[in-house]
């Protein structure tokens, strides 16, 4: 039974696929609702199946032959664990949230049949990736992932920004994806195979040395940077808005961003054996959350400020990892899905209702609309880590990990538990508190409405159960939880977040204090609003590097490759044309020709 279910919730995403391909006109009134139909049947089966994996082990299918490569056979088949079953959950839930949300969201779209299209290949790519049995099937589907994400970031085509958002973060994700198949290859090169568990144990057992770990582990974890939009590959991100908005919750909240952390939990054990590749991530982790804080607080556009929040995030979850605390990485990534993809949708919401994301052009909109309110305020203060939202559990273990280790990296998100209240606090007194700077164009659909009570519902429910993820993750990854005993951390932490709300409140929404960060006379705002100069620096040498070598390759193409094919050619042509001087049918010159032949060979023998 667990196999079919296995089958069912991989298959019903394709079947969606399948079904508007081949009958996407017919059923282009009903699109939405069958798409939705199949994905909760995916849903059903994913908890289903985690109730089963849960009590009676991991599950896998049988092995399905693919490619032979000489002796090796690699098989297409699919692993249930504890961890990717936990993953497949998130993924369907988000995934069915969203499209409901779509059915108001997109109801006027001529392109829908395609939007849902894209939607199906997206959410199966991602529930056979955290599936996957062995690296080559993960990176196959990795990319996968990335190929929908493209189609959806870009499905505005007509829009400019829509496909050069598109197209970079296509790009920038390659940069991570190169090192995910080096370090494959590599893995290969070692084990003489991409079994997954196999690897694991192999390093869970201590047979392989810490250089192959190290090795390895950078070379994950470069792919991971690249999808979980760490520093410096960050940059794809937040011009992901351009999107739809319930692609920027699908990709943002709990699926394709999550890949990375997913991929660095999955292979922890690779990790842990490497000191060196551990503290890498830490860094990495950390400069992440505290640079993407920092740049969400000048953010003028309400989804861009949610996108560089996700990055800060992301930037908690590795520096949890990092740490050794695969359990608060996973907790973290799991409140974090439903709360953002909250508030998201809800951005979605004030859109239909303002006809606009730019926060200088809202305000008072709590007065008009207090239940909406409501909705985007619970997420906030989830996001920002209150008591007694599912935020403030997740976010403790991290800073309290953080802490308890000595690590630096306790103090940096400290700082960043500050600067993500003062944003928070700062997009919500904007929109929603204040004087209102714009009229209301449109409604929020039923469908939109009733999602956003089901997430609300969710990060209430989380918060209520403070899930425990040590009986979740310790089956599987053979290691006990990491629980800190620094109770001084989360008061701290709390106060710090109450004081920058207050602090935002009194800056932007009364008016009465002075903030630099947000003047737009000072040079502070200025390298902020450029994003550090970043995307500036790819812009001039990395891209400017690849056109040198585009131009450098087509003239080594033209005047190099095609020359001598040229001169192959003419040296031919040269040949023939001698050839048919000498052969007139006059014996004399034969002779001629022969006498001299014998007088240079006869000189060549000599000397020689």
């Amino acid at each position: 039974m667990a196999v079919q279910l296995i089958w069912i919730l991989i298959g019903a995403p394709l079947v969606t696929l399948l079904l508007l391909t081949l009958f996407g006109r017919l059923l282009e009134r009903v699109a939405a609702i069958v798409a939705t139909l199949l994905m909760g049947v995916a849903w059903i089966a994913s908890l289903y199946l985690l109730w089963y994996v849960r009590f009676h082990g991991a599950v896998v299918t049988p092995e399905l032959p693919w490619l032979v490569l000489g002796d090796r056979v690699f098989s297409l088949s699919f692993w249930a664990s504890m961890l990717g079953t936990w993953m497949s959950v998130i993924v369907t839930t988000i995934s069915l949230l969203v499209h409901i949300y779509s059915i108001g969201y997109m109801h006027k779209d001529a392109r829908i049949v395609r939007y849902y299209q894209y939607l199906a290949l997206f959410t199966g790519a991602m529930l056979a990736l955290v599936l996957s049995p062995n690296l080559i099937m993960f990176y196959i589907f990795w990319e996968l992932v990335g190929a929908a994400s493209f189609l959806l970031i870009g499905f505005d085509t007509e829009r400019p920004a829509a496909r050069q958002a598109a197209l970079k973060a296509f790009l920038v994700t390659r940069f991570g994806d190169i090192g995910l198949f080096i370090g494959i290859i590599y893995a290969y090169h070692v084990f003489g195979h991409l079994d997954i568990e196999t690897i694991r144990s192999a390093f869970l057992n201590g047979t392989v040395g810490s250089d192959v770990a190290t090795v390895l582990s950078l070379l994950l974890f470069l792919g991971a940077m690249g999808k979980s939009g760490q520093f410096p590959l960050h940059v794809w991100l937040p011009d992901a808005m351009e999107g739809p908005t319930p692609v920027s919750a699908l990709i943002h909240a709990a699926t394709m961003v999550a890949a990375g952390v997913y991929l660095v939990a999955l292979m922890f054990p690779v990790f842990e054996a490497s000191p060196f590749a551990l503290l890498f991530v830490t860094w990495i982790g950390s400069i992440t959350a505290l640079m993407a804080a920092i740049l969400a607080v000048v953010q003028t556009d309400m989804k861009k400020v949610l996108a560089y929040s996700t990055v800060s995030q992301l930037g908690y979850m590795m520096t949890a990892l990092g740490l050794g605390s695969v359990e608060a990485a996973m907790y973290h990534l799991t409140t974090h899905a439903f709360f953002k993809a909250l508030l998201f949708l809800s951005a979605g919401a004030v859109f239909a209702l303002t006809g606009t994301y730019n926060l200088e052009r809202m305000g008072g909109l709590y007065r008009q609309r207090p239940v909406l309110g409501t909705v985007f305020l619970i997420g906030t203060l989830a996001l920002v880590g209150l008591p007694p939202l599912s935020g403030y559990f997740s976010k403790e273990r991290i800073l309290g990990q953080a802490f308890a280790s000595g690590s630096f990296a306790g103090w940096i998100l400290l700082i960043t538990v500050f600067l993500t209240a003062f944003y928070m606090g700062r997009l919500f007194g904007l929109t929603f508190l204040g004087q209102t700077r714009g009229e209301q164009q449109g409604f929020v659909p039923r469908s939109m409405q009733w999602t956003l009570y089901g997430l609300v519902f969710i990060t209430l429910l989380t918060s209520v159960l403070e899930l425990d993820m040590s009986q979740l993750y310790s089956t599987f990854l053979g290691m006990r939880a990491v629980h800190s005993g620094t109770m001084w951390v989360a008061p701290v932490a709390v106060l710090l977040s109450l004081f920058a709300l207050i602090w935002s409140y009194v800056i932007f929404v009364r008016g009465s204090l002075y903030c630099l960060m947000t003047d737009r006379r000072r040079v502070v705002y200025k390298i902020l609003k450029e994003r550090f100069f970043i995307d500036a620096f790819y812009e001039k040498a990395v891209i400017a590097v690849a056109m040198f070598l585009g131009r450098l390759s087509l003239w080594l193409d033209r005047y190099i490759v095609e020359g001598l094919v040229y001169a192959s050619a003419y040296t031919a042509k040269g040949i023939g044309w001698v050839a048919s001087r000498l052969n007139n049918g006059h014996i004399q010159r034969y002779t001629y020709l022969a006498a001299i032949f014998i007088v240079f060979l006869l000189v060549w023998i000599l000397f020689l």
